[in-house]
């Protein structure tokens, strides 16, 4: 009786681990405290992203699927450039993206949070010809066409003046 419980033990008491998917490129946000605005931008892995005055390097970027908790970490090196040209390393570790807080980059002017990690579509191999006939098909489907009593015409004589947003687009 003792070995069944022993065996049922051992059996049912081994920890359960998240699988991790390696990604190609870590999506990164930051603020700067002074100006207060906020960025996002992408930094390939083992590849150098500047921040402001900060230099941000992923050496890894690791997901998890979509049926498990979400979670995406990312192993950086932060660094700034003295005025003497000596790389001053700011930060060095794991940030997650589910607690940014629990590792955070401490800097007086900058915050640098892990957003998520994504693949290098550059880097996946060709699609067969099937399959670039299937994308084809989905991107048709994904074009909006207006009904045409909400198309909107520009009389002749009307002068248009863009706004800021949209001056800002061009």
């Amino acid at each position: 009786m003792k070995k069944f419980f022993v065996l049922f033990f051992l059996i049912f008491s081994t920890a359960v681990y998240a699988t991790e998917i390696p990604m190609d490129i870590a999506v990164l946000r930051g603020l700067d405290k002074v100006t207060g605005r906020m960025s996002t931008f992408s930094i390939p892995v083992g590849e150098v992203g500047q921040f402001g005055k900060t230099f941000v390097v992923p050496e890894a970027c690791y997901t998890r699927p979509p049926e498990e908790f979400p979670e995406n970490s990312a192993f950086l090196y932060v660094f700034e450039k003295s005025l003497k040209g000596e790389n001053i390393e700011m930060f060095k570790g794991w940030m997650f993206s589910s607690n940014p807080a629990l590792s955070s980059m401490e800097h007086p002017v900058y915050d640098i949070w892990v957003i998520g990690c994504e693949k290098d579509e550059n880097k996946i191999q060709s699609q067969t010809a099937s399959n670039v006939e299937d994308v084809a098909k989905e991107q048709s489907q994904k074009d909006v066409v207006l009904p045409s009593d909400e198309i909107i015409s520009i009389q002749e004589g009307t002068s248009f003046i863009p706004s800021v947003v949209e001056m800002e687009e061009l």
